[in-house]
This record gives C-alpha cells, sequence and structure tokens, in this order.
C-alpha cells in the first residue's frame, strides 16, 4: 500500500512540472540585450604635448654665513658694552672697552724713553761730528779710536732711538686695542661675558666675546648630483657662446669669477639665476613660493666621492635680514635643456602592479592601454614620458577609473571654474620659477631624473 502511494505521489509531480515550469517562464521577459549595454563613460581628453624645454632643478639648501668671532686682543677689566644683544652693527662700531689705564700709562712712558734716545743721538751725533771736524784739522787734534768710539755710540743711540719708536707704535696698539670695534657690518649675538669681568687676550687661549654674522648678502649651500653640475656648465657655455658670439672664448675655463664677471657684464645674470624658498613660504594650496632671486657664485673645487655631488652656492640679496643664516631653503634653478620633450599631465598616468600606463584614444575613438617610462618632473602638473608615446596623441585626462579597453566614451567639457590645468604649450618658460612638487620629492627625485634623460 506504501509502494502505490509514493508511485502516484511521484506520477502526480511529473504531470504537474509541465504546468509550473510555464507558469514561471510567464513571470520573466527576455532581456532586450540593446537597453542591457553599458552607456558611454564620461571623460575629459587631453593631448599629449611635444615642446622643446628645460628641467627646473629643485633641491633642498641651507643658508649660512660665516659668523666673525669678537675676541679681545690685550687683558684688562671691561668697562663698558655698547650694543644689546640682536642690534645690527656697523663695520667700526665700537662694542666694548677695556680699561686703559695700564696702557696709556705704557705709552707715556715709551715716550718719555723715546725722547730720551732722540738726546742721545744729538748728542752722540754732535760728538762724532766734532771728532770728524778735528780730524779735518791734521793730526794731533783727534785720534782714530776716539772717532770708532763717538760713532758707535752714535749708531747706538740711533738703534735705541728706533727701538723707542717701535715701543711707542706697540703701546699706541695696545692702547688702541682697548676699544673693541666691530670688523663687519651684520646682525651681533649675545655678549658671553658680562661688565666688570677680567679679559685675557694674551694667554695664548681664544676667548670669545660675541660674535657678527654678516647678513648681506646671505649665502646658500646645497650639493647637485655630478651628472647635474656638467648638465649645468655645458649649458652654461652654450647659452654664453650663443649670446657672446665672437666674443666667446674656447679655450678659458669659465671659472666661477670669469662667469659672474661676464654675466654682470653683458646682462646674462638669468643665466646662473636661482630662486629660494624657505620652507614656510607657501600659498594656500600649500604649493611651495620662491620669493627670493639670486646668482650662483661659487661651486667647490671636487666631487665628493662618498655622495657623488659637488657643493654649490648661491649669493642672495638681503637688504632687509629677513633671512637668517641655517635655515633649511628650497632651491631651484635652470637645469638641463631636452629638445621634443614629450609631456603629459601627472594626473593621466595610471599604476598597476607590473605596468605603468595612459587611456590612449585610438583611430576608433575608443580607448586603449599604452605602456609608457617616466622621466622627470617638469612641473607639478606635467611629467617627461621618455618612451611610449611621441606627442600629439589623445589620451584620457579624467575618468580613468572608469574606462575600460574599447569602452564607448563621450567627451565631458569641464566647466570654466573645474577645468583641467593648461597644456603643456601653456606651462611656464623653462627660465621661470616652476609650481615644485613637494620639497622631499623634488629634492630626491630632481638629480636622478635628470641623470636618467642624458
Amino acid at each position: 500500500m506504501r509502494d502505490l502511494t509514493t508511485k502516484g505521489f511521484y506520477r502526480l509531480l511529473s504531470m504537474l512540472a509541465p504546468l509550473f515550469a510555464l507558469a514561471l517562464s510567464g513571470c520573466y521577459e527576455k532581456p532586450n540585450t540593446a537597453e542591457a549595454k553599458r552607456p558611454p563613460v564620461p571623460v575629459v581628453l587631453a593631448t599629449a604635448e611635444k615642446q622643446d624645454i628645460r628641467i627646473t632643478v629643485r633641491l633642498t639648501g641651507k643658508t649660512n654665513t660665516d659668523p666673525v668671532k669678537i675676541v679681545p686682543r690685550v687683558r684688562g677689566y671691561i668697562e663698558s658694552i655698547n650694543f644689546k644683544p640682536g642690534d645690527i652693527v656697523k663695520e667700526g662700531d665700537i662694542l666694548y672697552e677695556i680699561e686703559k689705564f695700564d696702557y696709556q700709562n705704557k705709552l707715556d712712558v715709551a715716550i718719555a724713553s723715546r725722547d730720551r734716545c732722540v738726546a742721545d743721538v744729538e748728542k752722540t751725533k754732535a760728538d762724532y761730528d766734532r771728532d770728524l771736524a778735528l780730524q779735518q784739522q791734521g793730526q794731533g787734534f783727534t785720534t782714530q779710536a776716539d772717532i770708532d768710539r763717538d760713532k758707535a755710540l752714535f749708531d747706538e743711540a740711533k738703534a735705541n732711538l728706533a727701538s723707542a719708536e717701535a715701543d711707542i707704535e706697540m703701546a699706541k696698539k695696545e692702547l688702541e686695542r682697548c676699544t673693541i670695534k666691530a670688523t663687519v657690518t651684520g646682525l651681533i649675538s649675545r655678549t658671553k661675558i658680562a661688565e666688570g669681568n677680567m679679559v685675557d687676550g694674551t694667554s695664548g687661549t681664544e676667548t670669545v666675546l660675541t660674535d657678527i654674522a654678516p647678513m648681506d648678502p646671505m649665502y646658500v649651500y646645497f650639493q647637485i648630483t655630478d651628472s647635474v653640475f656638467n648638465n649645468f656648465m655645458a649649458s652654461l657655455r652654450k647659452q654664453f657662446k650663443e649670446l657672446l658670439g665672437d666674443q666667446f672664448d674656447d679655450t678659458i675655463a669659465y671659472d666661477n669669477e670669469t662667469i659672474s664677471k661676464i654675466a654682470k657684464e653683458h646682462g646674462l645674470e638669468g643665466t646662473i639665476s636661482i630662486s629660494v624658498g624657505m620652507r614656510d613660504d607657501v600659498d594656500e594650496q600649500g604649493n611651495q613660493n620662491y620669493p627670493y632671486t639670486g646668482i650662483l657664485d661659487y661651486s667647490d673645487n671636487h666631487v665628493d666621492v662618498a655622495t657623488g655631488t659637488i657643493t654649490v652656492r648661491g649669493t642672495l640679496d638681503n637688504h632687509d635680514y629677513m633671512i637668517y643664516p641655517g635655515n633649511i631653503c628650497n632651491v631651484q634653478f635652470p637645469g638641463k635643456e631636452i629638445p621634443g620633450a614629450v609631456l603629459v599631465e601627472e594626473r593621466a598616468i595610471c599604476h598597476d602592479l607590473s605596468d605603468t600606463y595612459v587611456w590612449m584614444i585610438g583611430a576608433d575613438g575608443k580607448p586603449t592601454k599604452r605602456s609608457i617610462e617616466l622621466g622627470q618632473q617638469y612641473t607639478q602638473e606635467l611629467r617627461i614620458v621618455t618612451s611610449g608615446l611621441q606627442g600629439g596623441e589623445k589620451y584620457v585626462l579624467e575618468g580613468t577609473l572608469k574606462v575600460s579597453e574599447g569602452c564607448d566614451i563621450t567627451e565631458d567639457i569641464p566647466n570654466a571654474d573645474t577645468a583641467a590645468p593648461a597644456a603643456a604649450s601653456d606651462a611656464p618658460a623653462a627660465q621661470q620659477p616652476a609650481a615644485p612638487a613637494d620639497s622631499a620629492a623634488s629634492a630626491d627625485s630632481a638629480a636622478p631624473a635628470d641623470a636618467q634623460a642624458q
């Protein structure tokens, strides 16, 4: 009985199955493939520009001057201090007064000794002249021994007078050194020895009273790689040759002094110009500004074998004393010329685990992945492409995360207030300061990228 019931159940189920299938098929409509097709992806396009450019080298430097130590050169008590810490002092200003009594007395003694020597010279000279006159009268009036003795006394008196004159000069100099003056113009530090203390400038141990930092001009020291330096010097000679014409001499080494002299005489300071910005010289977007300008006027005479760099110095006008020694700063200056460089916008560059690429627009108007090799940063927005692009190609600037190989796209023209940055053709001139990337990245990448682009 149980077997019959089971068989009847399965028979009934098999009869109802077609009905269920028919009912379910009526609940769904066949999809319309045309309506399911992915809509075009809105993108913003740009064109890879090709142009002759000059790289702007950006590095980190440090401002510095050589402070001048103020030390005593005589022994005595400090009677007065004639400045306040942080004052701007000029060369020749009186800074310290050391007690003068002993040195004035020493000068007076030396003058008195000199006067006595003058009298001795006059007496011995008279004796010697008298001997010579008697000798002219004939034998018996004087002897040669008397003449020789009086001449020796006269010579000794003259030597004593010369020694006394030297003692006076030394006494005068020591008296002058009791008044300690500023030897340079600059910003003075605090005094390290207070008024009323004894100082000794004759003990052989240097006693520093204070120091003065020359503030104008201010120097900026930084290191560049040997390849960047060689490229800079080659470019500099090329510019000089173009601007000077027949006046250019290939046989001249063009050292730092010669380069600076030629640049100033012919108004070519721009060829050796630098721009400097302190760490806090940034705009509202955090971009580095370079408000200070100067010229390159010194490079070291060797390459540091440990780092492969050369120390270079720039000179800045600092009339308002706004730049202090010891500031870490960012420096930029004209670097290597690159003819026919291909430039794309940094934000259009895509990366994955194995490739760096941009989405190019093919002949069919659809995006396709194009592998590229990157060179140095040109500006904050533009990057040099060393391989993969020839210039003139269109690529996806905005919308790279949504496009895929061969998908349909529609160009989305941005509003004026959200327009993409200017094309490479509108980038700043090579010699003009370009908007930098952050200082750390610039300092680390400028030299290697330049070397890579050689």
